[in-house]
């Protein structure tokens, strides 16, 4: 029997066609006979009642029938065509499979490559921390392409805040942080070499070496200048993701202008003190120059609280110590005499106030009792005409007590005349020395 359809020889009882698949239930066991159309003889739009038909019926044998082809060949050829299309399927399928893998590989590969990855510098900085702004920093060199980078980063007290993709590149400080408590830091002479390098897994963050940290020196407050503070200043302005509000920065720029400014004042202070501690010296040694006396037989040391108030007259070996504005009679006198002359020690109006032995010499102290002549200016008119103005004895008096006693003192109480000799005996005849 024959496909319906396709023509294709089938067995009996097959009820679909292995070559077209269509179902061959009740075919004939003849092969199908193709109907030829009749064309019309009239022109197209003509009309003519059809002719009666007589059948006809041909006397002549049927031809005989082409040879039939064999069932088996012809399985076969479909059974290679199937495997042909199963393996082309197949093949098809498999090349795809690699090609997606393929191509998958190399994406994930190009993104792991190509993905940024966190960079951890530590920062070394005395007293920075995350309440301080973050460590600005520029940033060249070549990513794996080969592309020049040239960026501006931040670096936070932890370290963090970089990001990067494989490559080389260069770390370089801008400025110093700025901080909560004014502290302002030197900016490092050197850079940062770093190197990400192929070994990085996907997004893997690189840690560097404390060996090659970030390390910043404090500035002493008192060397810090305008220029640090501003670039700090600026640089924490312009970091976007620092965290830290306009507010905060004028504050933490302020406290290092007021560290600075201290500091200066202190030192300002410190100089001050220096400067007056240096004249006070200068000023000491100039009064101790004035008043120390020198001499080829002795020397000796006038008392501080004379100076400014006397001068000295010295002729040989005798040396006379005067007011500065009285002449006349000095309020002492030091001169050298035999070791064997008499030891005369004069009278209430003006004595010996002592010695010291040198040898075959001695060296004698003589005085002016400027108490007694307050005592007489004041009890005996008859000779107060030939003595200094009262003035003058007021001042004796005063430099020869070292201001103990005074005029009035004197003229109160006659016993206060006694004791002449005794500050002059105190002061300055133990700084006389022989030479």
């Amino acid at each position: 029997m024959f496909c319906p359809n396709c023509g294709c020889e089938i067995e009996e009882g097959t009820a679909f066609c292995p070559q077209c698949g269509q179902g061959v239930e009740g075919a004939s066991a003849s092969q199908p006979v193709a109907s030829t159309p009749v064309a019309d003889s009239k022109a197209a739009g003509s009309f003519e009642p059809a002719a009666e038909s007589t059948p006809t019926i041909s006397s002549a044998p049927e031809p005989a029938s082409a040879s039939k082809p064999d069932p088996k060949t012809h399985r076969r050829r479909n059974i290679i065509i199937a495997i042909a299309v199963a393996l082309a399927v197949v093949a098809v399928g498999a090349g795809g499979a690699l090609w997606w893998k393929t191509d998958s590989d190399a994406k994930a590969a190009f993104e792991s490559s190509h993905s940024m990855h966190a960079v951890i510098i530590p920062v070394s900085a005395p007293g920075f921390d995350s309440a301080d702004t973050r460590v600005p920093v520029q940033v060249t060199g070549t990513d794996l392409d080969g592309s020049a980078v040239d960026l501006q980063s931040y670096i936070g007290a932890d370290g963090s805040g970089l990001e990067l993709q494989q490559g080389d590149y260069v770390i370089t400080v801008e400025a110093s942080p700025l901080t909560d408590d004014g502290t302002v830091y030197a900016v490092p002479a050197t850079s940062i070499q770093i190197t990400l390098g192929s070994d990085l897994e996907s997004g893997q963050a690189l840690q560097v070496d404390e060996s090659a940290a970030i390390k910043m020196d404090v500035v002493p407050a008192l060397d810090v200048t305008e220029a640090q503070i501003n670039a700090a200043a600026d640089y924490a302005g312009k970091d976007a993701e620092g965290g830290k509000d306009a507010a905060t920065l004028e504050t933490y720029k302020q406290a290092a202008v007021s560290k600075r400014d201290d500091a200066i004042a202190q030192e300002q202070a410190v100089e001050a003190a220096a400067a007056a501690q240096a004249a006070a010296e200068q000023e000491a040694a100039a009064r101790k120059a004035a008043l120390h006396v020198e001499t080829s037989a002795y020397s000796f040391d006038l008392p501080d609280y004379w100076y400014g108030k006397v001068r000295v007259s010295t002729s040989g070996t005798t040396t006379q110590v005067f007011m500065n504005d009285y002449a006349a009679d000095p309020l002492f006198s030091v001169s050298v005499v035999p070791a064997s002359y008499p030891n005369n020690a004069g009278d209430i109006g003006g004595g010996r106030i002592g010695a010291v032995d040198a040898g075959s010499q001695r060296i004698e102290m003589w005085q002016r009792n400027w108490l007694y002549l307050a005592w007489e200016a004041k009890f005996n008119p008859t000779t107060s005409e030939h003595l200094p103005s009262q003035s003058i004895i007021e001042e004796g008096i005063d430099l020869s007590t070292g201001g103990a006693k005074t005029y009035a003192d004197i003229t109160k109480d006659t016993s206060s005349c006694m004791g002449s000799t005794d500050y002059y005996q105190a002061v300055v005849l133990p700084t006389i020395v022989a030479r």
